[in-house]
């Protein structure tokens, strides 16, 4: 069965993570997303830490099941062809800094006025204007900005410390493919069937995103009858065994007396500074030191045996390089492998949601990781163009990609 945007065509010109992922999640989808990518080395990520034939375990990881079309931009010839691919797509995303598609010519504004369907998501560091608007912005830049680099304070030094996780990348990503496929059913929903002009930050995703926990000291603005109960996020951690680590939170009060049992305190529960759950609250940082110094004494199967058996949500801390082998993951064929035809086997995460009446993703489950203008050819003649078209174009570095021939058009492009 197609996947549910099956028939859905999207042009990426995004760079590293907060769009391409974007632009992979909707491929996983059914979408038919053309990658494109600037002559020379294509999207920096497949450079990025460990290759294999042109390719980084990044890219791939951010950009399987799409094709990749290599076009020079700068040139008036390749502009036409990207503007061309645009007029003809249902969605274009992009991840430029503000100002710059519009000067290339492939501003929303033009782009909607040719193609008045288009929904046309753009990406941004800071945001569209504004003081810090036109700075160059990664994720740990994000981080810092919106107070999660503080909250990250490691004990006892108090030291601010980053996620080691593109995490406000993958949360833009994941906001942008949501965003687009609202569009998409609103484009729907028009009788005349209008696009629109979606616009993300990095900041207001990762604002937003760092908000329900990380601000729950800066929610209510009012003092007065404002309850303050700590969450004690601080304490949200792995507590050490004998041979690794455990991750416990000893805040939740539905398992604290199965807590102190497991751990073979039970006097702990009639202690008057923690046997209340709001005393436990504010004397958290006398209880916490007591499980860590509990959980020492155990191994870590010893330990979450024990607090599993009670009823603790607890779980050992386990080594990236056996998370695929977690019973659970296996179960839930969270982890896929496949041979990819220029890269040999590779593995990855399954499309995390499961649709009843159509595939989450295209098949094979992961989709091809696509080589530098691997589907240059095939896009352009579906445009139109002859083989000795394209061919003359590659010759003067118009576009990129393997030669035309052999290579077949799948049908029209719209």
């Amino acid at each position: 069965m197609p996947g549910p945007l099956e028939g859905i065509v999207v042009v990426e010109a995004a760079q590293v993570i907060s769009g391409p992922l974007a632009g992979m999640l909707l491929a996983q989808q059914g979408a038919d997303v053309i990658k494109v990518e600037p002559p020379g080395h294509g999207d920096p990520t497949r450079l990025s830490g460990h290759r294999r034939a042109g390719a980084s375990a990044i890219f791939a990881n951010c950009n399987r099941a799409k094709r990749s079309v290599v076009l020079d931009a700068t040139d008036p010839r390749g502009l036409e062809l990207l503007i061309e691919l645009v007029g003809r797509a249902d969605v274009f995303t992009q991840n430029f800094r503000p100002g710059k598609a519009a000067k290339l010519g492939v501003g929303p504004e033009a782009m909607l006025a040719r193609n008045p369907g288009l929904v046309y998501a753009s990406i941004y560091g800071y945001g569209p204007d504004g003081p810090f608007a036109g700075r160059k912005v990664y994720d740990y830049v994000v981080q810092a900005a919106i107070g999660m680099a503080d909250s990250q304070r490691s004990r006892p030094e108090g030291r601010p410390s980053l996620v080691r996780n593109y995490v406000i990348d993958k949360a833009t990503s994941w906001a942008t493919a949501q965003a687009v496929t609202a569009a998409l059913l609103a484009r729907e929903r028009d009788p005349a069937r209008r696009g629109q002009h979606v616009e993300l930050s990095m900041l207001d995703v990762g604002v937003e995103f760092f908000w329900p926990d990380g601000m729950v000291d800066h929610t209510f603005l009012e003092d007065e009858g404002t309850e303050k109960v700590p969450l004690n996020l601080d304490f949200y951690d792995a507590y050490p065994t004998r041979d690794g680590a455990v991750a416990v939170y000893p805040v939740v009060p539905s398992f604290f007396a199965g807590l102190c049992d497991a751990l073979g305190h039970p006097e702990w529960r009639e202690d008057p500074r923690f046997a209340d759950h709001a005393n436990r609250r504010r004397t958290m940082a006398e209880f916490a030191p007591l499980v860590g110094e509990a959980l020492a004494g155990f191994t870590t199967e010893e330990a979450v045996g024990r607090l599993v058996a009670a009823d603790v949500a607890a779980a050992a801390v386990v080594p990236v390089h056996l998370a695929t082998e977690h019973p659970q993951v296996r179960w839930n064929g969270s982890v896929v492998e496949r041979v990819d035809p220029q890269l040999g086997r590779i593995q990855g995460p399954r499309h995390a949601p499961r649709f009843g009446a159509a595939p989450a993703s295209p098949s094979p489950p992961l989709g091809d990781v696509p080589g530098l203008g691997q589907h240059t050819t095939e896009v352009l003649l579906g445009l139109g163009l002859s083989e000795a078209e394209v061919e003359a174009l590659r010759e003067e570095g118009v576009v990129g990609g393997p030669s035309a021939t052999h290579k077949q058009s799948l049908g029209p492009l719209r």
